[in-house]
């Protein structure tokens, strides 16, 4: 995931020592700042209906 967001293909969520790094040297943005940062241990992800299923299946793997 966090290779395809590099690529510019999609967002990246992950933790942060996974993604510090790519913070530090610009190539990752956290546009929402510290107000991005989940504190529970899960993801919640909303899906519109005109979504393309498959898209939303492999995102969702």
């Amino acid at each position: 995931m966090i290779d395809a967001a590099l690529k510019g293909l999609g967002v990246a969520v992950g933790k942060r020592p996974h993604l510090d790094g790519h913070l530090r040297a610009g190539t990752l943005v956290a546009p929402l700042g510290a107000a991005g940062v989940a504190m529970v241990g899960a993801f919640h992800i909303e899906v519109s209906r005109h979504a393309q299923r498959s898209a939303v299946d492999t995102f969702v793997r």
